[in-house]
């Protein structure tokens, strides 16, 4: 049996006007960084992060809190505060987009079903499919659904950051132009 098809990664960046754009930093083919048995492991990303409360459940406490308080809360809460994470699943219906947005935060963003379009400040864009990561960080950007038929599904991990500052611009904060 062949192997899957590699997946990629697109990782976006801030430029110094606080202009959005595609990072060309790392390639955006995932390389296999280790064989283990016929299990091929690819590093999508890696950051620091605080560590997580598994003792006693707290971390599942926090969570039930948190789905009490949707869905008024939700823009609100779409970042967890503190550096905590958030994982949504995300689904756009066929030809609708989201606001052109920025949240103070590293999203870990896989496609898992149809397709999505990611459109960064600056106008450029790519067309994101199943098995693709997105590494978000901090960009203006937008989603959009291209197909006419289906919907589209993705998971975001979401993890709090500090704002990012340019030269130009100075601090970027949250940003949502509904």
């Amino acid at each position: 049996m062949d192997s899957l098809p590699s997946p990629k990664r697109y990782i976006t960046a801030n430029d110094d006007h606080g202009e959005s754009y595609f990072s060309h930093a790392e390639p955006t083919e995932l390389a296999v960084g280790q064989d283990m048995g016929g299990a091929k492991l690819r590093l999508a990303y890696t950051s620091d992060r605080p560590k997580v409360v598994l003792t006693n459940d707290h971390d599942l406490q926090q969570y039930q809190t948190a789905l009490k308080a949707l869905p008024a809360a939700a823009m609100a809460a779409l970042v967890r505060p503190g550096g905590g994470t958030n994982v949504w699943v995300i689904e756009t219906p066929p030809g609708t987009k989201s606001p052109l947005h920025r949240t103070v935060s590293l999203d870990i963003v896989i496609q898992v079903q149809g397709q999505i379009k990611l459109t960064m400040s600056n106008g450029d864009s790519r067309l994101i499919n199943p098995g693709d990561i997105t590494v978000q960080r901090s960009t203006l950007h937008e989603w959009s659904n291209p197909s006419t038929t289906e919907w589209s599904r993705f998971i975001g991990i979401m993890i709090e950051t500090e704002p990012v500052v340019t030269k130009e611009t100075g601090k970027l904060d949250a940003d949502f132009r509904m």
